[in-house]
């Protein structure tokens, strides 16, 4: 199904660009990770857009929103703060660990 490799595409995207700014973070490259920041929310974007979309043709959840959602809130918070280490840290443990549970499970579905 064509919306399904969409999805594993646009996650696969997704967990790659955090961990590009994460990476950028860490190094303390703020300026650069800051701009990376920016392709990295786009693609969050796309990815939950295709989420919606597979999860009202499938009928099923494959991603808790809620959960999802509150990760990046507290990440604003914390990129409010300019603490750009414990933004990496959530973005790195929290938001991509929700993304990689959220394609292991699509992954399930698809092989039942």
């Amino acid at each position: 199904m064509e919306n399904k490799e969409q999805l594993i595409h646009s996650m696969k995207a997704t967990m790659e660009l955090i961990e590009e700014t994460t990476d950028l973070f860490y190094q303390q490259k703020q300026q650069v990770g800051l701009q990376n920041l920016e392709n990295m929310i786009a693609s969050i974007m796309v990815l939950l857009e295709n989420v919606q979309k597979y999860q009202m043709s499938q009928h099923t959840i494959i991603l808790e929103e809620i959960h999802f959602n509150s990760i990046l809130v507290n990440a604003m918070d914390i990129l409010a703060q300019k603490d750009y280490v414990l933004l990496a840290d959530i973005l790195t443990f929290e938001l991509n660990g929700v993304i990689e549970n959220s394609l292991r499970q699509l992954r399930v579905c698809a092989d039942s």
